[in-house]
């Protein structure tokens, strides 16, 4: 088992994904362990939803506790969860932080 990053939250397919701060989403994509995904900058951080069955947001402002997305399973995913990270501004993976407030 590899390194894993971030942290994973358990949620029924299609519950809300909300903006932690206000911000940009900076990146918005779909990969094969990600699956669909969007980064949102805030702070001097990156926050990185993962797994989204629907991203309701691609790129601009957003506000705190604005929609941006819904939890899915895509990408590598064993069933429907949020995998959130938190990494410094244009961080790669693996330079993850614990996501305090």
């Amino acid at each position: 088992m590899g390194y894993h990053t971030g942290a994973d939250y358990a949620a029924p397919e299609g519950k809300p994904c909300v903006a932690v701060r206000s911000g940009s989403i900076v990146r918005s994509g779909s990969d094969a362990s990600f699956g669909r995904f969007l980064v949102l900058r805030a702070g001097g951080f990156d926050f990185w939803y993962c797994h989204l069955s629907e991203r309701t947001v691609n790129g601009g402002s957003v506000r705190a506790g604005q929609k941006i997305g819904e939890v899915g399973s895509t990408g590598n995913a064993t069933g429907p969860h949020l995998h959130f990270e938190k990494r410094p501004a244009g961080g790669r993976f693996g330079s993850d932080v614990p996501p305090t407030w």
